[in-house]
């Protein structure tokens, strides 16, 4: 609701819909395909435990096997589906590259600064050390995820964190 005597600009121009607020007709199809991807998601939404089950089993095994690692944002409300994961020592790029040679495909940084060199300011707000933010990956896992892969990485990541601090040492 708007109060009276406020103006307003048109949105579009070209017509008196909302009031001449906004010209044009409405996108029926896309409104329709978008309630329609709407019930999809919703019917799909209780598969998410599943993926959150196996994403927390894989933070269980980072944390219990790689010495100085660290899960940004563990403890708070977060999407079921995105791990990502701090190792102090090394560069993200660099284990980013290591496990893209064997098949796996991972992010470095958070979604918010993909493609930058700097931890994100994401991060950066987070409080996140400059070590851990240097040495963050984003693993995505989505509803065709399974256990088996999950456990190749978790068994892949203890040696390939090993092997790049060991480098970083000499």
């Amino acid at each position: 609701m708007i109060r009276r005597g406020v103006r307003l600009k048109p949105l579009m121009l070209g017509g008196s819909q909302e009031r001449g607020r906004r010209g044009g007709t409405e996108n029926v199809p896309g409104l329709v395909g978008l309630g329609r991807a709407a019930e999809r998601a919703k019917a799909r939404l209780p598969e998410m435990d599943r993926v959150r089950g196996l994403r927390d089993a894989f933070e269980a095994r980072l944390l219990a096997e790689i010495p100085d690692v660290r899960i940004h944002g563990a403890g708070a409300g977060r999407l079921p589906n995105t791990c990502l994961a701090g190792f102090a020592g090394i560069e993200g790029e660099a284990l980013q590259l290591r496990l893209a040679e064997r098949g796996v495909c991972v992010s470095t940084g958070s979604a918010c600064s993909t493609g930058m060199r700097e931890p994100s300011h994401v991060l950066r707000a987070m409080q996140v050390p400059d070590a851990y933010a240097r040495g963050t990956v984003r693993f995505s896992l989505g509803l065709g995820t399974t256990a088996e892969q999950m456990v190749r990485v978790a068994d892949l990541l203890p040696g390939l964190v090993a092997e790049l601090r060991a480098l970083v040492r000499s």
